[in-house]
């Protein structure tokens, strides 16, 4: 090793082709280097190879700590982009993916330690970025060697005095530019006793820094260290102290980037790292005559209804004349859940004369008094609102917002507002409650994504497989780069049985609502066509998944008064408008159609079972874009099943009329289509 280190850059390289074969990358022809031990202030004046801080951290949204939704589908198993990331649809992500420490000589990830996104900067940032990207293209090469490979960039290793084994990845990965760059940019070993001359005068962390980065050099041009060799000096251990410039992030902290969506990060270790995201989904806000909001709806229907109460003197700030106090009279959430494949959930609750909300743009001069009921807390919510206008103020520094603020203003005052309401309650009067009032949140998401990013964040977008650098709020502890590999290979699977299991348990209320008796025979009793009972099906089962699922439900000791209320209450309607996870088969005809990802209609196969195949695959891909390669398949694949039964029964039976018939198809079809969800559990392990 030590003699090839004397020799040129192209001798290195060729020996180094002569040894391995390379298919994907060729070595450059390096120029003759001649060594040099480099003067220690010269190294101190150089710029880091990575310079990104918390400085840089500037994306970081605190009014969105509180959004903590429960469902997220895995991303590292959708679609490839252009610039091969990966696509992302509106909706919730996450995966655990192989991340890599960038700052040796600084603490590992603790537990506790928050984080936020920063771009990566600095001289070697684009090679950084080179390698991560690479990484992806190259699932062969362990992930050990390429946080080897990383160290020795970030410590400013020659590409000749690496190691063969080091040389074979870093050629894998990286550009014959990149490789000639690394090697002219590079330092050569400084003596110890000039680097232990000058650190006394030099601040403990850059100490550390130097001091980690000294040996990394050291050990991987010398020796040939083993991989916990290099862990120990690059990673340190313990709780690691406050360092120099830190600021207080709290764990889960929320970011929006500059490509419009929100993401958020939790480490378990520097080689793994848990990347939550968020891609706004479109929603619309509707307002009355006096400029209050009074609707907010997503795509699906889902929504969040507010009432003012005319009959209570609005409450006012002196000194700001911008912000108003409004008293509720009524509350209503309207959660529209799909149930593949034809069916819809509409949960409702509703709060009346409870809470209130402020209208307005705070000018941060305002005064708020003494207010009596419900407005008893102006002073505290008035100070809240001041708060977030300053967050959204920063936020605006790093971007170059388009639309009015009003929007964002007032979505984040009916989220406080709500808070306040579902905390004062007991006992949420719905178990979904809680999280649906999240929907107001991911309507700030979208308007603020829309305002401050200037793009359109309606559609898919592509997240990169490098530069997504999570920052510690904590300058002593390690910046660590995530990248888009999988750090469990099993996550995938275990997602998608849960995404299976769920829409099984969910169809699974809806089949033990066709199969209730009492309901059944109140409707033949009274003479009901099968509208009225389908209707008073689906408003069964909605009452069984409010009271807590199947668990919590024992056929046969219904009331006869809950029984009629169930033929009385609003009809269930027969599927989400737009839901792009609906389909169903057309009488008398026996097609089944489907919807594409903009909610269109589609047939996708004929009454005759002919499969019509562009229309099949859009189907089919909205269903693997929505729930991931697995699960997609499988409920897709159930979903034809059962509307497979309903196109025979149709086409030898009739379309049935009466309750009975119509209890029959559909049992029929449900049972259809949970067996192949059954088969697809074993056959996928589940448990």
């Amino acid at each position: 090793m030590t003699v090839l280190q004397k020799r040129s850059g192209l001798v290195f390289a060729v020996i180094l082709l002569s040894t391995f074969t390379f298919a994907a990358a060729q070595l450059p022809k390096l120029p003759e280097i001649e060594i040099k031990v480099p003067e220690l202030d010269r190294i101190l004046q150089k710029e880091p190879s990575i310079t990104s801080n918390i400085n840089d951290a500037v994306y970081e949204v605190p009014f969105l700590d509180g959004f903590n939704p429960a469902f997220f589908n895995v991303f590292t198993d959708r679609p490839r982009g252009p610039k091969g990331g990966v696509m992302l649809s509106p909706g919730l992500y996450e995966s655990l993916v192989q991340s890599y420490c960038l700052h040796a000589g600084t603490y590992g990830p603790s537990k506790g330690d928050g984080y936020s996104y920063a771009p990566l900067k600095g001289q070697f940032a684009t090679i950084v970025q080179s390698t991560i990207r690479g990484s992806l293209e190259h699932p062969d090469i362990p992930q050990h060697d390429i946080q080897v490979l990383l160290w020795a960039l970030i410590a400013r290793t020659k590409f000749s005095d690496m190691s063969a084994k080091m040389q074979a990845t870093a050629a894998k990965l990286l550009t014959p530019k990149q490789l000639f760059e690394v090697n002219g940019g590079a330092l050569s070993l400084i003596p110890e006793e000039k680097l232990a001359a000058a650190l006394p005068d030099l601040p403990p962390q850059m100490q550390k820094v130097l001091q980690a980065e000294a040996r990394l050099r050291s050990m991987l041009t010398t020796v040939e260290p083993t991989y916990e060799q290099l862990e120990r000096v690059a990673v340190l251990t313990g709780i690691p102290p406050i360092g120099e410039g830190s600021r207080e992030v709290p764990r889960g902290r929320w970011s929006l980037r500059p490509d419009g969506f929100f993401v958020r990060y939790f480490p378990r270790s520097y080689p793994q790292t848990l990347v939550q995201i968020y891609v706004p989904e479109k929603f619309d806000i509707q307002r009355d005559t006096r400029g209050r909001i009074t609707g907010v709806s997503d795509a699906l229907g889902s929504r969040i209804d507010f009432e003012y109460n005319e009959s209570t003197t609005p409450a006012s700030v002196s000194g700001d004349q911008n912000v108003k106090g409004y008293a509720f009279k009524k509350i209503h959430f309207l959660y529209r859940l799909p149930v593949i494949p034809e069916a819809t959930l509409n949960l409702e609750v509703q709060w009346d004369n409870v809470g209130w909300t402020l209208v307005g743009i705070p000018s941060e001069k305002g005064k708020p008094g003494q207010m009596g009921q419900p407005f008893s807390n102006l002073e505290e919510r008035y100070n809240k609102a001041i708060i977030h206008k300053k967050q959204l103020n920063q936020l605006d520094k790093q971007f170059k917002p388009k639309d009015p603020v009003d929007d964002i203003v007032d979505l984040a005052h009916l989220s406080i507002a709500l808070e306040e309401i579902l905390s004062s309650t007991p006992k949420a009067p719905a178990p979904w409650a809680t999280e649906h009032a999240d929907l107001i949140k991911k309507a700030w998401q979208y308007v603020a994504a829309k305002r401050e990013c200037g793009i359109s964040v309606e559609g898919a977008v592509e997240y990169t497989p490098s530069g997504n650098t999570a920052m510690p709020g904590n300058t002593g502890s390690q910046r660590i780069e995530t990248s888009l590999r999988p750090a469990d290979k099993g996550e995938a699977k275990e997602k998608a049985c849960a995404a299976i299991q769920e829409d099984l348990r969910k169809e699974g209320i809806w089949l033990a609502a066709y199969e209730d008796m009492q309901i059944l025979n109140m409707a033949n009793e009274s003479g009901m066509n099968w509208e009225l009972y389908d209707a008073a099906v689906g408003n069964l089962a909605e009452w069984i998944f409010d009271a807590g699922g199947l668990d919590a439900y024992e056929p046969g000791t219904l009331s006869d008064e809950q029984v009629s209320s169930f033929f009385t209450s609003t009809p269930a309607e027969p599927g989400a408008p737009g839901s792009y996870v609906r389909m169903h088969a057309r009488y008398p005809d026996g097609s089944i159609w489907g919807h594409d990802a903009s909610g269109k209609a589609i047939m996708i196969i004929a009454g005759d079972g002919e499969i019509q195949n562009y229309n099949y695959a859009l189907v089919y891909n909205t269903y693997l874009d929505r729930f991931g390669n697995i699960a997609g398949q499988v409920l897709f694949n159930a979903a034809v099943a059962h509307e497979k039964t309903h196109s025979k029964q149709y086409q030898t039976e009739g379309f049935g009329t009466t309750p009975d018939e119509a209890r029959s198809q559909e049992m029929a079809a449900y049972k259809a289509g949970m067996e192949k969800k059954k088969e697809a559990l074993q056959d996928l392990g589940c448990e």
